[in-house]
């Protein structure tokens, strides 16, 4: 098979997936970009568009800087605690030292554990005798 033959088979074998991704990423942007330009209000039955009126009364709200500023502010702190503490941490066990395996699988425990509740959350509400669903 001829390397042009064969990166068309690649291709081809792997772009439904890519397509589906680019959907499934895709339509809830475009989706949300829609409905920011609509004035909606379910209860009442009011569905209009309002074209960028929705981004200038966010533009002169204060309520909005303050949230936004709030976000920018918990983002940059947790996004740099996170990194500086998963550095250092990640250095701390790549360094040979007693008991290393024992510390690296305590460090795995708190990703195991939401696994092993919602295991058993399901196994409780699936219980033949007492189940939610049963």
């Amino acid at each position: 098979m001829s390397a042009a033959r064969e990166r068309a088979a690649r291709f081809a074998l792997v772009s439904p997936m890519v397509l589906y991704a680019a959907a499934i990423a895709v339509v809830p942007i475009f989706f949300t970009l829609w409905l920011s330009l609509r004035r909606e209000m379910p209860i009442f039955g009011i569905s209009e568009f309002s074209g960028l009126d929705n981004y200038s009364f966010l533009l002169e709200d204060a309520r909005f800087w303050n949230a936004l500023g709030n976000t920018a502010y918990f983002v940059v702190l947790a996004v740099g605690l996170e990194l500086a503490l998963g550095l250092a941490f990640a250095l701390l066990l790549h360094r040979a030292f007693p008991g290393r395996g024992v510390v690296r699988a305590l460090v795995l425990i708190p990703w195991a554990v939401p696994t092993v509740v919602a295991a058993r959350f399901w196994e409780w509400i699936l219980n033949a005798d007492f189940g939610v669903l049963n």
